[in-house]
């Protein structure tokens, strides 16, 4: 009987276990759904970086485009490299002018004659760059076609230092003539005067012999660079 009893009790509380557990089910779960709630709530309540009250926020422009423009972006400076200079060769300098000798002529260098007729000649010198002291004069000519009748010294070397003297039979003739004291000559002159006569018709020469010598300031040796003769020619 006792034991009947007690289960009956215990029958008894089962409905309230029950529901006491089903009140804490619900509680636990209403906890959860609270906390879960206040989780959304608080995502929804903060802002969206693309909505503010109601209104879309448009993101700031890229620096691309300002004021619905595309803006113009400046390129990067472009290295530019120092030009490559090449060595340039070193500058030629001009030759120096080689001092120009002493030369002889005769003037003019072609003449055209009559037999028998008087044909002078002038003896030139160009002095260069010397300053002409004395003048050795030897001159060939061809005895057979011309004579010499007579020569005259010239104003350019005007002391007569050893007189002139020829030769109609060999064709030859020497004269010697020297500068004044202490005043050598320079540049282009005459030294002497050769007036020929033809004899027969033909051509003949009038050359400076290879002994002739020239004495120039400041220097030894002969002087005398090169030289050039004449013809004549008698019809």
């Amino acid at each position: 009987m006792l034991y009947n009893l007690h289960k009956m009790k215990l029958i008894g509380k089962i409905p309230l276990l029950i529901i006491c557990l089903l009140i804490g089910i619900s509680l636990l779960g209403s906890g959860y759904f609270l906390g879960s709630q206040s989780k959304v709530s608080t995502l929804v309540a903060s802002p969206s970086p693309l909505a503010e009250n109601g209104v879309f926020n448009t993101p700031a422009p890229s620096p691309m485009y300002a004021s619905g423009y595309v803006e113009a972006v400046s390129p990067a400076p472009t290295h530019i490299a120092a030009p490559v200079v090449k060595n340039q060769p070193d500058a030629v300098p001009a030759p120096t002018p080689v001092p120009k000798g002493v030369s002889l002529s005769i003037d003019p260098t072609n003449t055209t004659a009559t037999v028998g007729q008087m044909i002078p000649v002038y003896l030139k010198m160009d002095t260069g760059s010397d300053q002409v002291t004395e003048a050795e004069i030897h001159v060939n000519y061809d005895h057979n076609k011309i004579e010499l009748v007579s020569v005259a010294v010239g104003s350019f070397l005007p002391v007569t230092l050893v007189p002139q003297s020829h030769d109609n039979n060999s064709g030859l003739v020497s004269i010697t003539v020297g500068s004044s004291s202490g005043s050598p000559a320079s540049g282009v002159g005459t030294l002497a005067t050769f007036t020929f006569k033809s004899r027969i018709p033909g051509t003949a020469f009038i050359q400076y012999a290879g002994n002739t010598r020239i004495s120039s300031l400041n220097k030894t040796g002969n002087s005398l660079t090169s030289s050039t003769g004449a013809t004549i020619t008698a019809n």
